[in-house]
């Protein structure tokens, strides 16, 4: 299967992965201000002022989430309208430690300019792009935006919905 001309329709779980410990924290500061809120509400005990650290909480929580959804739908509107091009694989690495086991996949592109830019990706190694990059290839198929050529990704079929 190969990959559609744009408008594509990409698939939401590798945009949501994209820096998804920003999210996590975040998700995680704004679960805890919002604890601490309802139990001091209900407790009466205040050993604090609860306004100031629910803020301290939920401030910074809410701005990490904003930045990482940014990202997501950054990513999103870059799978779907991006440029296709061949990248060139320069190394393809192991990464130990990591459950589940993952890739770091670096690659050179030439955007429409014939400016070259090189990209560092991680990829799980059981996704069907880490199946083809176990193989080992020369080439492999990225989409970058056009605007920004250094913003990236290597893609594979199956992180598009097919009709």
């Amino acid at each position: 299967m190969s990959i559609p001309e744009p408008p594509r329709e990409p698939r939401w779980r590798p945009c949501l992965a994209r820096r998804w410990v920003v999210g996590l924290v975040g998700f995680i500061l704004i679960d805890l201000a919002l604890i601490l809120w309802a139990s001091l509400a209900i407790t009466d005990v205040a050993l604090f002022r609860t306004d100031i650290v629910v803020g301290a909480l939920l401030g910074p929580g809410l701005v990490l989430m904003g930045f990482w959804f940014r990202g997501v739908l950054r990513l999103r509107v870059m799978l779907r309208e991006g440029t296709l091009t061949s990248g060139e694989t320069i190394e393809i690495k192991k990464m130990l430690g990591l459950n589940p086991p993952h890739l770091k996949l670096r690659y050179r592109l030439r955007d429409d300019g014939g400016h070259h830019h090189e990209t560092t990706q991680y990829v799980r190694a059981g996704s069907a792009l880490g199946k083809r990059l176990l193989e080992r290839p020369a080439t492999l198929p990225v989409i970058h935006d056009r605007h920004e050529p250094g913003f990236s990704r290597a893609v594979g079929a199956d992180d598009f919905v097919t009709a």
